[in-house]
């Protein structure tokens, strides 16, 4: 009977024992999750009071081809100043073939303020041909003028993002220049004369370019047109033509002048007028002559 009653005694200390050590893993444990919850409560909580209150609108955005700048107007509608240099703001710009991301910093954007002050605005001008992603943000916006463009303003830690869409409006800047090819004298003949010409757009935009090419007086007639120099490519078109070019671009022409008498400096000259901006104008003149004396007599004209 003793040794009975001491074997339960042994087994209740035992129960004992084992429950007091469930007990203190138990407790190890909860302790351990609350910290870490509590850890992971604190940092979300910090990060989410670090957002409250910061709000940025993006007002508008605007790409001016003359200079290859943009404007970007935004403003702070939150309750905290915000840095908008240093790497701090990404911007994405996306066109119907092609996204641009960026960050904004003083080499782009040499007007970037310090901080954007609370309810404060601020106009940022870019520097779209120093901006590259690719190609330059001056290239991505000029290949879509007159389309949609979206842009997308946020920081780095993702606290605010903002947007607009545009459409890239050209600003015309129309520029034409005309070669001068220098005066022809045939000694004794013949009587006609070929006059190579290049145009190029000097404007900031694609154009077409109608070109005149006149005689100056009824005893010289323009016999035909070409296409290039060296009066080679007849045009299929009569005078008036068009020729189109891109900004930047030079294209040749040609024509053939006949002068009906000898002896006489005789005027032609061509014309070439902008299409997109109708008072710009170039023209140049050429004399024509050819001689059966030592000279041809000058015309006043051609002086």
């Amino acid at each position: 009977m003793a040794q009975r009653g001491l074997t339960t005694i042994i087994a209740i200390i035992l129960i004992v024992a084992m429950t007091m050590a469930v007990a203190a893993g138990a407790f190890a444990f909860f302790n351990k999750f609350q910290q870490q919850t509590q850890g992971a409560t604190e940092s979300s909580q910090a990060a989410f009071l670090s957002k409250i209150g910061v709000c940025v609108k993006l007002v508008s955005f605007g790409f001016n081809p003359i200079d290859n700048t943009s404007d970007i107007v935004v403003k702070n509608c939150g309750f905290r100043e915000i840095s908008l240099v240093n790497d701090n703001i990404n911007v994405m710009v996306k066109t119907s073939n092609e996204s641009c991301a960026f960050k904004i910093n003083p080499q782009n954007c040499v007007n970037c303020t310090q901080t954007l002050g609370i309810g404060a605005f601020a106009n940022l001008k870019l520097n779209a041909s120093e901006i590259e992603c690719g190609s330059t943000l001056a290239d991505v916006l000029n290949n879509v003028v007159g389309q949609s463009v979206s842009v997308v303003l946020s920081d780095k830690t993702a606290s605010f993002a903002a947007s607009v869409t545009f459409i890239p409006t050209p600003i015309v800047n129309c520029g034409i220049t005309l070669s001068q090819p220098t005066d022809q004298v045939h000694t004794p003949s013949p009587p006609d004369f070929c006059y190579n010409y290049t145009i190029t757009n000097n404007g900031n935009a694609q154009d077409n370019f109608k070109i005149d090419v006149l005689p100056g007086e009824a005893n010289i007639q323009i016999m035909s047109t070409f296409n290039g120099t060296g009066c080679l490519t007849p045009l299929p078109v009569g005078i008036p033509f068009i020729i189109n070019l891109r900004r930047g671009q030079s294209a040749g022409f040609s024509y053939l002048a006949h002068a009906i008498i000898p002896n006489y400096q005789l005027r032609t000259y061509a014309q070439a007028n902008s299409l997109n901006c109708a008072p710009v104008t170039a023209s140049d003149k050429v004399c024509s002559c050819y001689n059966t004396l030592a000279d041809c007599m000058p015309d006043p004209k051609c002086l």
